[in-house]
């Protein structure tokens, strides 16, 4: 798809199958969809990452693209392997070899030209690298920015609770009342569980968040003062927004502040 955008031809495609003699071409296409050919060899390090590239290999696959037909007018190197000006200088020398006989241009893009190429087609990044897409990104940020507020008001509702507390005369033993307790003492379980949690969201597993949760506010939801339900509820909200359930998480978030 990154190649169809580039050259802006829909009838770019792969070449055959596995299996099949592919003549050193994994993807054909033209220019704006027509003239001469061009034809590309997509060559993954996934073993190495970043492994370099050989002089005999660059040539081993120029060779073979010497048969595919119609003949190409450029062929083009993509690698995962990092830019080599030795392997670029090769190319260069294989187009000035192949100008005197009428063949195509060699040209080698490294990982980080197919990246730069990759980065002004984000519509590509969305479909084939979702996690790292445009679209995940706005998603984060919302998350990030309602995250932020979920701290603030956790701070201030902590804040009240407090002043709370400390207004009230204390009872005797016989005459206790049980909300009175400062949940610095009383929920620093509860809370430090919480925390945790929202560590699985700040590491992009809001699934994972979500579960905890959701657990933690059906076993435990009696026993947890207002503040502590508050924070659940908004974490709840997150994780949902993160996972896409934008109309579930409008209503988790509602929930927490009334």
């Amino acid at each position: 798809m990154l190649w169809m955008k580039i050259w802006k031809d829909d009838g770019a495609q792969l070449h055959g199958r596995q299996g099949q003699a592919q003549h050193g071409v994994d993807i054909f296409g033209r220019q704006d969809g027509q003239g001469d050919w061009q034809g590309i060899q997509c060559k993954g390090k996934e073993v190495n990452f970043g492994k370099a590239v050989s002089k005999a290999e660059l040539r081993e696959e120029v060779e073979k693209a010497k048969q595919f037909y119609p003949l190409l007018s450029k062929f083009i190197f993509a690698t995962t392997a990092q830019n080599d000006a030795k392997i670029q200088e090769v190319a260069r020398k294989i187009t000035v070899e192949h100008e005197e006989i009428g063949l195509f241009s060699v040209e080698v893009l490294g990982w980080s030209e197919v990246q730069q190429r990759l980065s002004q087609y984000p519509e590509v990044i969305d479909k084939f690298y979702p996690d790292i897409g445009p679209s995940s990104q706005r998603i984060l940020q919302r998350t990030q920015s309602i995250e932020e507020k979920i701290d603030s008001n956790e701070e201030a509702a902590k804040r009240r609770h407090q002043e709370l507390v400390g207004t009230i005369t204390p009872a005797s033993p016989a005459t206790s009342v049980p909300d009175q307790r400062s949940p610095d003492i009383a929920d620093a379980a509860f809370n430090d569980e919480v925390d945790r949690y929202k560590e699985l969201l700040a590491s992009y597993k809001p699934q994972a968040a979500l579960n905890c949760l959701e657990k933690l506010k059906e076993k435990r939801w009696g026993e947890l003062t207002n503040w502590l339900k508050f924070r659940i509820t908004t974490n709840i909200g997150a994780a949902q927004l993160m996972l896409g359930k934008n109309e579930i998480a409008a209503r988790s978030l509602q929930e927490a502040f009334k």
